[in-house]
């Protein structure tokens, strides 16, 4: 394939990622890179300096909702990617409507709490549609 039709290629597809930190905000930056069609981005923190080491943030970004910055941080890499953001926490309820549509769900969360929700509420409503879990988890102890 040549670059063109591979590009062409991923246009079409949309990518769920449940999560911006260090996990999320890096991979949706990977997938922006390679000229994915639409992120659907959703979290509901704020940058903070200690998110800085790891995540795709900046230092003028400190304070601003997760979701805000990283879908401007996006569109400086690819302004042809569509970024849907939701700052929002998800829940079993409202996840099924936020990741619709989506090709592929990516699970970036750092409490085994919010992976456990996300996974088997997506198995569940979506019991066809591929599903990257995160292993590990941030922080210490």
């Amino acid at each position: 394939m040549t670059f063109e039709e591979i590009a062409s290629r991923m246009r079409q597809y949309r990518v769920g990622i449940a999560g911006c930190g260090g996990l999320g905000s890096n991979c949706a930056v990977a997938l922006a890179r390679i000229g994915i069609g639409t992120l659907v981005i959703a979290d509901f923190d704020i940058v903070t300096e200690g998110n800085l080491n790891r995540q795709y943030y900046f230092t003028d970004q400190v304070g601003r909702k997760k979701t805000e910055a990283l879908k401007e941080n996006l569109a400086r890499i690819n302004p042809r990617v569509k970024v849907v953001a939701h700052d929002v926490k998800l829940t079993e309820g409202n996840l099924p409507d936020i990741f619709a549509g989506c090709d592929v769900l990516v699970e970036a969360f750092d409490l085994a709490d919010q992976k456990l929700l996300l996974i088997e509420t997506a198995q569940s409503v979506y019991p066809d549609m591929p599903l990257v879990t995160g292993l590990g988890m941030a922080g210490w102890g």
